[in-house]
């Protein structure tokens, strides 16, 4: 068993980014991210928390952003991974971190999608 290198999730994050493609994001399970991390560094390691961080920043500099983090998240969680600068990276943003002084940003954003969620009745139904 080999502990993995930058390198190692370097070729996780580009297995993300490449099923990510261009599409606006992609739904990971905490355990598949875990079982490609094992496939490149060896058999039985856990992703811990300071590799999680270590993907993460890997993920970054692809320009790659996930929520929730993979740092808070067990097996049984799942992941969305999304381009940084897109909608969902600035509504993640935005939502995650408020600042009354972006409210007008989060009104810009909610108010494209309005005729989207305003024809749905609360519940679903």
């Amino acid at each position: 068993m080999t502990a993995p290198t930058r390198g190692h999730l370097t070729q996780v994050a580009k297995q993300i980014q490449k099923r990510l493609g261009v599409e606006p994001f992609v739904t990971i399970g905490r355990r598949e991210v875990t079982e490609m991390v094992r496939a490149v560094s060896g058999d039985g390691t856990r992703l811990t928390s300071a590799m999680a961080a270590g993907l993460e920043n890997v993920l970054g500099d692809q320009g790659i952003r996930c929520f929730p983090s993979l740092q808070v998240t067990t097996t049984r969680d799942v992941i969305r991974f999304y381009p940084t600068v897109s909608t969902l990276g600035e509504v993640v943003e935005l939502l995650c971190y408020p600042d009354a002084a972006r409210d007008a940003e989060l009104t810009k954003v909610l108010t494209k999608t309005r005729p989207i969620w305003k024809s749905t009745p609360l519940g679903g139904a």
